[in-house]
């Protein structure tokens, strides 16, 4: 890698090369630094004390580049004392530094670029009033430079000027321009020296006729007290103020002041003046003033109407029914109430809303982010937002009420106007439609569930109670007595099925239409096993089914509706009997659980599969199979089981094995169990 070496330990530059330099500088250079060193007799340090002396910053870098030739940086091989001023920096902080490392933001603003291209293409380049941030001195600055940037050697040399001040003067002088060009053009500005203590009007341009109508002729017939002649009567008062306000203030204060003036038609037109003093008597004394004043009416008018508009709004405000809040869009700060809304909430002052945020009224709305997101995003696109929320009260009590906002802007400002209407009536009223349509819907769907039951399981056990007394009549009298005995078991077993399944399907139609009314009473739960079992001895004694209760000394007494538990009971014991194999047994046990009180009948029957498990919990609809000698049944039993139990409540659970057996348990809580 080339590079030009400058230190002050050495001499590798003689007086041509500081002349070649010289001679490169570009127009932007004092031509007070460009001058003959063929005379000069210099040292190592003496030539650099030559380009220390320009007042241009100057410095030298050579190109570093990687293995494939492309230049990656710069680095510093001298820079001069204007350049180190320049740059807030001493010459000691440029020693092994490369250009990227000291001023990283030159890669960014594609300053780089230009010095690898004049590397590049030997073509010099002359940029004026670059914009440039970086740090300085170790603040970061934002300076506007002008650069000339030259190739040399294997490097470049680059010669730069702090135009900051001068950019910014520019910039000053153009806005300075803009506005007189903008004062001049202002067609309905008038300027006017008013003498305060002569009350006459010492000058006015033309723009004033053009206002008022007045030509300098009519000014001059005005009276020595003008400013009663053009004035309404309703505006001196308020003007002798501004008056005296301007004799007490500082000579260079602007004040402002708005009165109307008679204009030449009869009118009276709102004007808008800005004033200041533009004389003064030896004494001190106020003597005459200097303003611009143009015609406000428009805007007066318009104020007029907004007000006016603003009264019938706030009217509508205070006085309507529904609640209204006024809120900042950005912050969700309640900035203003109406009455309406402190009574919808049950607030008595204003102050014990304002201030605060919507939030703290609101139970999900305001604190779910993904529904602000979507409320903003709404009220953005469609500039409206509606919905039904539950709203908090000063009590702590909740309503539900209908909340609309919409999203205006006032002077810049986002405000979020929301209308909120208690619609708790309109609720009740639509749930109570709900819940007896729920209600229709669910006793014509038992209706239709209990017609379909009784038309077809009915038939069944009174096919089989007809076949066998038919049988029994015809053939009596050549019958043995154990034909006949078993023959009327059969008929016995088909009644008590019947009877069964009647008492299933109008318990459960009585549960289903929610009539069922608990009453509760201390009853013994062992007893009630022991009588069950009993009444259902023919049913076990039919399949030659051994029934063992296990009572484990927890005979307790219990307090819970006792015909609702024995149903459950019987319902349960029934199914262990029709779904165990003959010869088998059924256990029932009483068992402790932590204060509460476990009763399980548990059968080694068929077992339940889990798929059928499943349904028997989630379904609605009755679900029925087949015994283990084809004894069927009305599908409602385990059903009325679990509705009757959740009634009550009480615990119910069902544990099957396929081919092994089910456990089915009634648990009831502790508060259930009598204590003696």
């Amino acid at each position: 890698m080339a590079s030009l070496r400058i230190n002050y330990d050495d001499s590798l530059i003689s007086v041509h090369d500081i002349k070649s330099i010289l001679n490169q500088l570009p127009g932007i250079i004092s031509i007070k630094d460009k001058f003959t060193l063929s005379d000069v007799q210099t040292t190592s340090t003496e030539k650099y004390s030559i380009l220390d002396l320009l007042l241009s910053g100057l410095a030298i870098l050579s190109a570093l580049r990687d293995e494939n030739g492309k230049i990656v940086d710069f680095k510093f091989e001298f820079i001069n004392e204007a350049g180190c001023r320049l740059n807030m920096a001493p010459k000691e902080a440029f020693n092994n530094m490369t250009l990227l490392n000291f001023l990283p933001s030159h890669k960014d603003s594609d300053i780089f670029q230009t010095y690898c291209n004049v590397l590049e293409t030997g073509v010099a380049r002359e940029i004026e009033s670059l914009d440039f941030e970086d740090y300085y001195g170790g603040k970061k600055l934002k300076r506007a430079f002008d650069i000339n940037v030259t190739k040399f050697a294997d490097g470049i040399m680059v010669i730069w000027q702090d135009c900051t001040q001068r950019k910014q003067n520019e910039i000053l002088l153009k806005e300075k321009a803009q506005l007189s060009e903008l004062i001049e053009k202002a067609p309905f500005d008038a300027i006017f020296i008013f003498d305060v203590l002569q009350q006459t009007l010492v000058y006015s341009n033309n723009n004033f006729e053009i206002l008022t109508g007045y030509t300098s002729g009519d000014v001059d017939s005005f009276s020595n007290n003008i400013m009663f002649d053009l004035l309404h009567p309703d505006d001196i008062p308020h003007t002798i103020t501004h008056l005296n306000n301007l004799a007490q203030s500082d000579d260079d204060t602007v004040l402002e002041n708005e009165y109307r003036i008679k204009h030449k038609s009869g009118q009276y037109r709102w004007m808008k003046s800005r004033n200041k003093v533009y004389k003064r008597g030896t004494d001190g004394q106020l003597q005459q003033i200097i303003g611009i004043i143009f015609d406000n009416t428009k805007t007066k008018v318009l104020e007029e109407k907004l007000l006016k508009r603003d009264k019938l709004i706030k009217s509508f405000f205070e006085n309507s029914g529904d609640g209204f809040l006024l809120i900042q869009g950005e912050t969700g700060i309640i900035e203003d109430c109406n009455q309406a809304l402190l009574k919808l909430f049950g607030f008595e002052l204003v102050s014990q809303v304002i201030g605060r945020h919507i939030g703290e009224f609101h139970k999900d709305l305001f604190r779910d982010e993904s529904i602000i997101n979507e409320m903003l995003n709404t009220l953005k696109e469609t500039g409206f937002w509606a919905g039904d929320y539950e709203f908090i009260k000063a009590d702590n009590s909740t309503f539900w009420g209908n909340l609309s906002m919409v999203e205006i802007i006032e002077f810049d400002k986002l405000l979020h106007f929301v209308t909120i209407k208690d619609i708790t009536e309109r609720l009740n009223y639509q749930n109570n439609l709900e819940k007896l349509t729920n209600e229709l819907k669910i006793n014509l769907e038992l209706r239709e569930k209990f017609i379909k039951v009784i038309a077809h399981d009915i038939r069944g056990p009174f096919h089989s109670m007809l076949g066998l007394t038919d049988i029994i009549l015809e053939d009596f009298d050549i019958m043995s007595k154990e034909e006949i005995k078993d023959y009327i078991l059969k008929v016995y077993l088909s009644q008590n099925n019947l009877y069964s399944f009647v008492n299933n399907v109008l318990e459960w139609a009585i549960l289903q239409s929610g009539q069922y009314k608990v009453k509760r009473e201390v009853f013994d739960i062992c007893s009630l096993i022991h009588i069950i079992n009993d009444l259902l001895e023919w049913e076990y004694t039919a399949k030659k089914i051994r029934i063992h209760f296990t009572d484990n000394g927890l005979c307790r007494k219990i307090n819970s509706d006792l015909n609702a538990v024995k149903s459950i009971v019987v319902n349960l014991i029934n199914n262990a009997i029709k779904f165990s194999y003959r010869n088998s047994q059924i256990e029932i046990t009483l068992s402790k659980i932590e204060g509460a009180l476990k009763l399980s009948v548990n059968d080694s029957g068929q077992g339940i599969e889990k798929n059928i498990l499943k349904r028997i919990f989630d379904s609605k609809d009755a679900y029925t199979s087949i015994g283990t000698e084809n004894e069927k049944g009305t599908g409602l039993g385990l059903s009325f089981c679990i509705e009757m139990s959740e009634k009550l409540g009480l615990k119910f659970e069902i544990e099957s094995t396929p081919r092994v057996g089910t456990s089915v348990s009634v648990i009831f809580p502790e508060e259930f169990v009598v204590k003696e």
